[in-house]
């Protein structure tokens, strides 16, 4: 999922400095530390806790990491177990373990912020204040800490050190935003209009920077804003789907505002590929909102690209059907199911949300393709029938459609009209080079249209150079012609891009021997017998080994 946010900052490398460096120094690089000062018991839970982690099995991590949490005193050990503690969303032992961090560093920037939102849970919100004032500006941009300042102050209904930060017009966008929010909560409408307006004016909206000021604008039936930000939406069908949705997480309270604020921290260090950082915020922000759907999303995401699978899983399933954040959380959990290799869940998932929604095609060509990979052709093939006849009009955006029930029927022995669906594909959408290669390499196997099959390849070929198989299929032509030393040439470069793949290294091989190569062919056909000996050809192989071409 691409996620926009905006943090504002004193300029963007200093920021990214400041905030990067001062959280490296607190969990650097996780370091095993010494075990001299730990005892017998200590150092074995320490020792499985490490293993644990190697491994990455987040459930014994947490498991060691409980025991450790009341015994280990060593400085190291406590970073490192409450950089853990963060990234397994391990709230008590967080706490503990930021309490006596702050016995020696008493500025320690994460320690503070879990304890103050210990604390604002509390509703002990004079103290949440305090271990804020404890983080050293030089830490972090000042924005950052006057937005969380000032939502704990609105939780205590302390307005009179509300409105210095937010009175400037000219205000950059995270500062608009909050701006806007607080002053709507405190009924000055007008005020957060104009926050928003600027926001409107000044940016690309998220989507969820699109959901905040399009529940305002229509709260408050602002007509021309609500048209401008339908237009940001996109085209009326993208409209319609994004207003059909519930807004879950509406901002209406000071504790909504604070996970808000959370969340554009979390965004901001997930834009920048920095995921733990990113987990972390999203795991403090949501001790205080637990239903917010976008940070839900967002920890989901930062997870799976830590491949965490089970914890990324465990926050999409908190997604809410209604929210306008389901539709994305089901594309991830459909490729978290697929990167597990759990295919027979993954086909039961998508048929489920079929069953329980009404028809949604995005769901039905999810389906249809994974059913399609998985060799389920028939299945898949009337998937794609009933997607196709459902079509109102079929513009180039549908070229996909042909596409995918063509390699359907390709591979059901159903050429002519898999043929059909190719061409149907390649006329929406022309020089596409994984359509062409797929017809061109078609024609090749079936050996018809060899001088049309190489043009399309060719041209698909100048399009993909590096991919492994659009140049296998370029080479595999030339040896169909009879060129056998210029298909050695760009075979070898096909192996060379993909040197573990059975049927590349079987034309190589092939190549080889038409060009009096022998012992080379040989040699080919016998590494396939090493890296894939469940290879479909294999028997093929085999004979060409004992006997040649």
């Amino acid at each position: 999922m691409e996620v926009q946010i905006i943090l504002i900052c004193k300029t963007i490398s200093i920021v990214t400095i400041s905030l990067f460096f001062s959280f490296s120094n607190v969990f650097s690089k996780e370091k095993i530390g010494p075990l001299e000062n730990i005892n017998t018991t200590l150092s074995g839970s320490y020792l499985s806790w490490v293993h644990a982690k190697k491994q990455g099995d987040p459930n014994r991590t947490g498991k060691f990491l409980s025991l450790l949490s009341e015994k280990i005193n060593d400085k190291e050990l406590l970073i490192n177990a409450f950089s853990s503690s963060l990234l397994l969303n391990n709230w008590n032992i967080s706490k503990k373990l930021a309490e006596k961090i702050l016995l020696f560093d008493k500025n320690n920037f994460f320690a503070n912020i879990v304890l103050s939102t210990y604390f604002f849970n509390e509703k002990q919100y004079n103290k949440s204040i305090e271990y804020i004032k404890n983080i050293n500006s030089t830490d972090i941009d000042n924005s950052f800490l006057n937005i969380i300042t000032s939502w704990i102050y609105l939780q205590n209904n302390n307005r009179d050190l509300l409105y210095k930060y937010f009175q400037n017009e000219n205000c950059k966008p995270i500062i608009c935003l909050h701006g806007g929010l607080i002053y709507n909560q405190l009924g000055k409408k007008q005020i957060a209009k104009r926050k928003f307006d600027k926001i409107l004016d000044q940016t690309d909206s998220s989507l969820r920077i699109t959901e905040i000021l399009y529940s305002f604008y229509s709260n408050n039936k602002f007509i021309n804003q609500i048209d401008n930000l339908k237009k940001k939406i996109g085209t009326k069908d993208e409209q319609q789907k994004f207003l059909s949705k519930k807004m879950f997480n509406e901002i209406s309270t000071p504790r909504h505002g604070l996970a808000e604020i959370y969340f554009n921290i979390s965004a901001w260090f997930y834009e920048r590929s920095l995921f733990r950082y990113s987990v972390y915020f999203a795991n403090i922000g949501l001790t205080i909102n637990p239903d917010f759907q976008a940070l839900k999303l967002l920890a989901a995401n930062s997870y799976e690209r830590l491949e965490l699978l089970e914890y990324s899983l465990k926050q999409i399933d908190g997604v809410s059907h209604e929210s306008i954040y389901f539709s994305p959380s089901i594309f991830l959990k459909t490729s978290i199911l697929n990167e597990m290799g759990d295919k027979k869940k993954l086909i039961n998932f998508l048929k489920n949300l079929l069953d329980d929604f009404q028809y949604d095609e995005k769901i039905e060509i999810l389906l249809a393709d994974t059913l399609r990979s998985e060799g389920f052709y028939e299945d898949s093939l009337k998937l794609y029938n009933k997607i196709i006849d459902q079509q109102t009009s079929v513009n180039n955006q549908k070229y996909y459609l042909f596409y995918s029930r063509g390699i359907a029927l390709e591979r059901l022995k159903k050429w002519k009209k898999a043929e059909r669906d190719f061409m149907k594909a390649l006329k929406l959408r022309p020089n596409d080079p994984f359509i062409l290669n797929y017809i061109g390499y078609s024609w090749l196997e079936r050996k018809v249209n060899i001088k049309k099959a190489l043009d399309f390849i060719t041209i698909a070929a100048e399009q993909e150079p590096q991919d492994a198989y659009i140049i296998d299929s370029l080479g595999w032509a030339y040896y169909l012609i009879g060129n056998f030393k210029k298909s050695i040439d760009i075979l070898e470069l096909a192996v060379t891009l993909s040197p573990n793949d059975a049927t590349l290294n079987d034309h190589l091989g092939d190549a080889y021997w038409r060009d009096g190569r022998t012992r080379e062919a040989v040699s080919q056909w016998k590494r396939i017998l090493i890296i894939d000996p469940d290879f479909e050809k294999i028997k093929e192989v085999q004979d060409k080994i004992a006997t040649g071409l």
